[in-house]
């Protein structure tokens, strides 16, 4: 019984202090984003400048920065959201559908090709059976 206490402080311990770690990361993140020149220079304004009315240039902009900003995790609500201001509801949701479909095609072939051997070394039952699923081996 008293050992079974201990190792429950222990895994609590190992809990807080992974949760503690996640939200360092996320306050130090937030502030970056809050704070840093180039996120504050992107705004209603750059849009209405950069994308909006500026067809098919401002699309191909728009699509390409909203997959680049997909793959590296940004969340896709961020990006309709977006996509509704600059082009409407309809177009919009088409476009940034669009995008966030690239933005997930870069992030698999980043997976795929990139980091590969490190994901199989470390889960190699998965893998494999990731691999015969989709027939890729």
């Amino acid at each position: 019984m008293i050992l079974t206490k201990r190792l429950l402080a222990v895994i609590r311990f190992k809990w807080f202090k992974r949760a503690m770690m996640l939200l360092m990361v996320c306050l130090l993140g937030g502030a970056i984003v809050s704070n840093h020149v180039l996120f504050q220079s992107f705004n209603e304004n750059w849009i209405d400048a950069h994308i909006r009315d500026n067809g098919l240039t401002g699309m191909l902009l728009f699509i390409g920065l909203g997959a680049a900003a997909t793959a590296l995790g940004s969340p896709r609500q961020l990006l309709a959201f977006f996509g509704g201001y600059a082009f409407g509801f309809i177009n919009g949701a088409l476009l940034s559908t669009l995008a966030a479909g690239f933005g997930c095609i870069l992030s698999m072939y980043f997976a795929r090709f990139a980091v590969r051997e490190q994901v199989k070394k470390r889960y190699p039952q998965k893998v494999s059976a990731i691999d015969r699923s989709m027939s890729l081996t």
